[in-house]
């Protein structure tokens, strides 16, 4: 199963954390685990080259882990910063909902 962890602070998503391997189907042929990286990796590549936020991440694909946060505290994006992300926590809700055998999705208040 992979977990996803939303963190948020005053409202904001300010990280993520997924980690584990959705184990729907063997290893490259697991459309779960292929839906849930493209919106984690969709929502990266909007984060840097669209709200152009500062970003650091961590990741280990053998393990199935990735997790992100902001290197900039408040940046001028906020506002397409927070799009991003709640579109991101929007398709992750859903394919969990649709798969909760192998998908488990948090949203943690700081």
């Amino acid at each position: 199963m992979t977990t996803v962890k939303i963190f948020r602070e005053d409202g904001r998503i300010v990280r993520v954390i997924a980690s584990g391997h959705a184990g729907y189907a063997d290893a490259g042929s697991d459309i779960v685990c292929a839906a849930l990286s493209a919106i984690l990796e969709t929502t990266l590549l909007g984060l840097a080259r669209v709200a152009r936020a500062k970003t650091e991440s961590v990741r280990d694909e053998k393990k199935g882990y990735l997790e992100f946060w902001f290197s900039d505290d408040r940046t001028a994006k906020e506002r397409d910063v927070q799009t991003i992300l709640c579109t991101m926590l929007a398709g992750i809700t859903d394919l969990a909902e649709g798969r909760p055998r192998y998908i488990k999705s948090e949203v943690i208040e700081l």
